[in-house]
């Protein structure tokens, strides 16, 4: 099958082969930080690094850090540190506004790797948001999918007709995890973390999304759908110690929540794949149809 860089029409680069540093394997991201009410001096090394660009969606000189390119592994950690630095030593301010997002290279992987990320995405992401910042996920600029089930519907119809130029262009920018940059970047964007000049927090959370990612490569389908529990789905993603933080109330609380959307997505597809062709069906899904099952799960 072809890779998502092929789909989109963008390069890959031979993917790296060693995972350095404190990841579990090696993917490219970029960090995009956000901050308000910025004063300090911007060292020689950040500005090696990253980009500083002044942010009219921000307040009071605000200013977003954005990797000049996507880095992986010791490198990456390297960059987040000297960010830190420069941060920790100066005055700033945090608001609903700030962010910390994170784009993840899905350039060289295939449709099922986006689609089982996309899925444990769903599962996850109580303990996601309750990690990042529990006011994000009602935050316009990034709230949870269980308010946006009309794109578990649409991620559903694209996974199951292998349309992802469909997919990423009903996709909605504002939500926790942005498809968009698929068709442009070739990246998935992670939007939920609240903003942070604390690089252990970009440090922390960017070895959570890099678990998830090697669990997408790993895992399929069907060994996502047959997770009976929280504990059991983190034994399958994380190394030992991001364990104790992901086992949180909110992922205990609301897991059957996160299996009724899981169960929301399969019953779409189920739905496709018992009509002659996907392709036939996709932009007539029977709404009523899908719903009742879903009532009936």
């Amino acid at each position: 099958m072809p890779v998502i860089g092929n789909i989109f029409g963008q390069q890959i680069s031979a993917p790296p082969t060693k995972a350095l540093g404190s990841y579990v394997v090696p993917v490219k991201m970029g960090i995009e930080v956000e901050i308000e009410d910025f004063g300090g001096v911007v060292s020689d090394e950040v500005n090696s690094r990253w980009n500083v660009i002044p942010d009219n969606s921000l307040r009071n000189s605000g200013l977003e850090f954005v990797l000049k390119k996507p880095l992986y592994g010791d490198v990456l950690e390297s960059a987040i540190k000297a960010l830190d630095e420069t941060l920790s030593s100066s005055s700033f301010s945090l608001s609903h506004r700030c962010s910390v997002h994170v784009h993840i290279d899905f350039r060289s992987t295939e449709i099922e790797c986006v689609e089982t990320f996309f899925m444990l995405y769903m599962l996850l992401e109580p303990a996601l948001y309750t990690i990042s910042s529990k006011d994000r996920y009602n935050n316009i600029y990034c709230p949870g999918l269980t308010h946006t089930t009309d794109l578990i519907k649409t991620a559903a119809i694209g996974f199951a007709s292998n349309d992802m130029h469909r997919l990423v262009t009903s996709w909605n920018k504002y939500t926790g995890i942005n498809l968009l940059p698929l068709a442009s970047l070739g990246s998935i964007e992670i939007r939920t973390h609240s903003g942070t000049g604390t690089g252990s927090d970009i440090l922390e959370w960017t070895q959570i999304l890099n678990c998830i990612y090697a669990a997408s490569l790993m895992l399929s389908v069907e060994d996502i759908n047959k997770v009976s529990s929280p504990q059991e789905l983190l034994d399958l993603v994380f190394i030992d110690e991001l364990i104790p933080k992901l086992m949180c109330d909110n992922l205990l609380r609301y897991w059957n929540s996160s299996k009724l959307n899981l169960i929301y997505y399969n019953l779409i597809t189920t739905v496709l794949e018992d009509n002659r062709t996907a392709e036939h069906t996709a932009g007539g899904l029977d709404n009523q149809a899908v719903t009742e099952l879903f009532r009936r799960s």
